[in-house]
């Protein structure tokens, strides 16, 4: 199976791939496997309130919607403070937690270094810490933390169908993925990549293996994030035991750093043009100057067969993160683009 198609598409969810043989980045020695990054919050979760019971988890306000509903389903007990990527930090003096509380902290696009986040912990030793490092899952500030707890769903890295990882910087005890659920998901989402593949190796030409796999990934989604499926799947840990692969890290930085060179001054301004040492960009993040004028470069690069997501749509937040919100535009130029893939992009966001 060919892991470099003649791609005309750039972006969406991820088809299909051979991995790198060598030269993997290991995760933590003490971890723990999750179908997703809702169901390792929510394990950590539940593992803080057994020393602590009736803690609060505090989320920043711009935060993925859909993950803020699937753990209020759980019954979890969530309170907002304010932070959002367009800020250098997120507003601490605000954040008012209590003893035995735990506040979740995030490494938004993997471009942030997490020192506010530290001399906070080492300040407030009585709440717990948990960090988001999906973004950048191997950054710097993911591999020096001292929170308490950390994880990161790798499905949106690395091309597995399910699984997010789970460790704790201070050696605390890491749950386990609770039993149960159905494991239709993952094989769903997997038919879905292999659809996929094949649909991109053919050039596009046949139209019916692309609806085929739009459906499948609808449903799979649909299976994979019901509350009762915490466990990853056999086949996406036994690909990402052994790490990350460093090649498609360093292939995504580079891919970021291309693209802000070649379009910088657009009809959006990109979010970030630099990031700290050991960081690496989860794609290029760019801000318009309203809704309308970001959903105008949207549909037009979709039309031009470049799927740009937007993380994340808001309901309830600050007026600040939900304007924000309605700016902001991901462009995916992850491992799967070349230089000309990206030279196109650039071209599209110019024109």
């Amino acid at each position: 199976m060919s892991s470099n198609p003649a791609l005309h598409e750039i972006g969406g969810e991820f088809h299909l791939f051979d991995f790198p043989p060598e030269d993997w980045e290991p995760w933590p020695a003490e971890r723990s496997y999750f179908r997703s990054g809702r169901a390792a919050l929510a394990a950590l979760y539940r593992q803080w309130t057994a020393r602590h019971p009736g803690a609060q988890l505090w989320l920043p306000d711009y935060f993925c919607s859909d993950l803020v509903s699937s753990l209020q389903l759980r019954n979890i007990p969530i309170r907002f403070y304010l932070d959002n990527p367009q800020r250098t930090g997120p507003d601490l003096d605000h954040l008012d937690a209590a003893a035995g509380d735990m506040v979740l902290a995030v490494n938004y696009f993997g471009v942030r270094s997490g020192d506010q986040w530290r001399a906070w912990r080492e300040s407030v030793p009585a709440v717990g810490l948990v960090e988001d490092h999906t973004h950048d899952p191997q950054s710097l500030w993911a591999r020096s933390s001292i929170a308490d707890y950390a994880f990161a769903s790798l499905r949106k890295t690395i091309p597995i169908p399910d699984g997010a990882i789970a460790w704790s910087p201070r050696h605390l005890p890491v749950p386990e993925a609770a039993p149960g659920g159905s494991d239709v998901g993952s094989p769903l989402k997997l038919a879905a990549m292999l659809y996929k593949n094949r649909y991109l190796d053919s050039g596009g030409t046949l139209q019916n293996l692309k609806e085929a796999f739009l459906q499948l990934q609808k449903r799979s989604e649909q299976l994979l994030l019901e509350p009762s499926n915490e466990a990853i799947s056999h086949w996406s840990q036994d690909v990402v035991c052994r790490g990350a692969p460093r090649l498609w890290r360093s292939q995504r930085e580079r891919n970021v750093r291309s693209l802000l060179e070649l379009a910088p001054d657009v009809s959006g301004k990109p979010l970030f043009l630099s990031w700290p040492s050991g960081h690496c960009p989860f794609n290029a993040i760019y801000l318009f100057k309203d809704e309308t004028a970001r959903d105008r470069v949207r549909s037009r690069l979709i039309a031009s067969q470049v799927y740009t997501p937007v993380h994340w749509p808001l309901g309830n937040a600050s007026d600040a993160s939900i304007d924000l919100s309605k700016r902001i535009l991901t462009i995916p130029v992850d491992f799967r683009c070349d230089d000309h893939q990206i030279q196109r992009i650039a071209r599209l966001l110019k024109s």
